[in-house]
């Protein structure tokens, strides 16, 4: 995913996502949650930020892939520390178990839980749009 000026986007945040992630690592700070806010801070640092306005298209499928690279980022690290054979099937079972498990535990606890992601591609034939209501009082 490209931004406006050609620069890209695939693994920035919104504006608004990261002023929330300032707040957080604060507030873990003040409240002595250290590791938590180191970790914050360094998403805030390595996460690119866009508009919060801007276009921004992310389907599941991406999501995932995200996550299982995350995690055989940190598969190799555990393989590396221990310098012990392996097999890259049993490794990619594990990964893909617990990505599935990590997408649907966060999303309970982030109350997604209709899985339905706020920048997902329009499908084939799809409009979205809003609804809105307005209420009129009578005088």
């Amino acid at each position: 995913m490209y931004g406006s000026n050609g620069e890209i986007m695939h693994n920035t945040i919104a504006e608004h996502v990261r002023n929330r992630l300032v707040a957080q690592a604060e507030e873990a700070e003040v409240q002595g949650l250290t590791k938590v806010a180191e970790h914050l801070t360094n998403q805030i640092e390595k996460s690119g930020v866009r508009p919060t306005e801007s276009f921004y298209s992310y389907a599941e499928h991406e999501l995932e892939n995200d996550v299982e690279a995350a995690l055989w980022d940190a598969a190799i690290r555990v393989i590396d520390f221990h310098d012990r054979p392996f097999n890259a099937t049993d490794v990619y079972e594990e990964v893909n178990r617990i990505a599935k498990e990590l997408i649907t535990n966060l999303r309970v606890k982030i109350g997604a839980i209709d899985g339905v992601g706020a920048f997902e591609p329009d499908l084939l034939g799809e409009e979205k749009g809003h609804v809105s209501i307005e209420l009129l009082e009578n005088e």
